[in-house]
């Protein structure tokens, strides 16, 4: 989905080329067709070649992967989720700054 959401549209070719992990170019397809059967591609035919364009931004997509995580790891509670995220993450000083405001801007929104 990376490559994908990337460049907007995409073959099955360009993201197997575009692969860190050299993957069988069959592996590519399958994943790629199971995302379509899944909703989060679209697929259309340009010339011999299918043509993949996401359907979800990726910003949807995580969402829906943290509430997933929260709810299946987490039990629906994402404060427990939170400090696992933060005690397993070197994080800059700004954005320790970032999210002290975060969590103010929070607080004061209850």
């Amino acid at each position: 989905m990376q490559e994908i959401w990337a460049h907007g549209k995409c073959t099955v070719r360009a993201v197997h080329d575009a692969c860190p992990k050299k993957l069988a170019y069959t592996t590519v397809a399958t994943v790629m067709k199971v995302l379509e059967q899944k909703g989060f591609l679209s697929i259309q035919k340009h010339d011999k070649a299918h043509v993949y364009e996401p359907t979800i931004s990726r910003e949807a997509y995580a969402r829906g992967a943290l509430k997933h995580v929260t709810e299946r790891l987490y039990l629906g509670r994402a404060a427990p989720m939170v400090a696992q995220l933060l005690d397993e993450s070197e994080l800059t000083h700004a954005e320790l700054k970032h999210l002290r405001e975060l969590l103010k801007s929070k607080r004061a929104a209850q």
